[in-house]
């Protein structure tokens, strides 16, 4: 009698156990899985945390003219970040169009100021420091009576200048108008943007001296959405 009941209890212990086993295997198994699960959200959320924040880019257009048409081309767009200040932005196109439509003779933002709710640019055009040595060179050599030399030194010069190059001729000054003024002032940008530029050289306002260039005063932006021109 006694063996028949250790005989029907042992298949009754070996299933007890197979149970227990398989609830620890089950309990183990979900709770590697949640472990898991927390894992890889812990180190998402750590990576999202030192990832640096995505820069906003918007794209600016550096413009070329047309000598036939004297009218503004998109000539090449360059991509600035959002985040910058604003008079940063612009020396950074100021930079573009310098290398790409001046011969890399410095364009420098002075400043940017609010004038009666109106933002305004002060961009001033700069000779190389090798042409202002040549400049007062040739001022020196017209100041003695030297006036073969003077023209002689000025026919030498092979790099570009804003006074012998880009703002003599009429069809060259019209053109340096055009890049200049519509680079800055964005005419087809649709966001918020400079209201106006004022134009220096060697650090003194542009004045009517200059036949060929349009660059007196304050040129005034007008979007694409406005009808009537801006005052100029």
């Amino acid at each position: 009698m006694e063996d028949r009941d250790v005989r029907t209890t042992e298949p009754e212990c070996a299933t007890s156990v197979w149970k227990f086993v398989t609830v620890i295997l089950v309990t183990a198994v979900v709770v590697g899985a949640g472990a898991y699960v927390w894992h890889r959200s812990a180190v998402k959320a750590l990576r999202r945390q030192s990832e640096p924040p995505r820069t906003e880019y918007t794209s600016f257009t550096v413009y070329g003219a047309d000598p036939h048409t004297l009218s503004a081309t998109d000539d090449f767009a360059i991509a600035i970040s959002e985040e910058l200040p604003l008079e940063e932005r612009l020396q950074i196109l100021a930079d573009a169009l310098s290398r790409r439509r001046f011969g890399e003779l410095p364009i420098e933002i002075i400043g940017v100021e609010e004038r009666d709710g109106k933002t305004i640019a002060l961009v001033n055009l700069m000779e190389s420091d090798w042409n202002r040595d040549l400049f007062t060179e040739e001022r020196r050599l017209w100041s003695e009576g030297k006036r073969e030399e003077a023209k002689s030194l000025r026919r030498k010069s092979q790099r570009p200048t804003w006074r012998l190059l880009y703002f003599q001729g009429s069809t060259g000054g019209a053109c340096t108008t055009i890049m200049l003024v519509d680079t800055f002032l964005q005419m087809d940008f649709d966001g918020a943007w400079l209201d106006g530029v004022e134009f220096y050289y060697e650090g003194e306002p542009i004045s009517d001296e200059w036949d060929h260039i349009h660059l007196t005063g304050t040129k005034y932006r007008q979007t694409a959405q406005t009808s009537e021109p801006s005052p100029q």
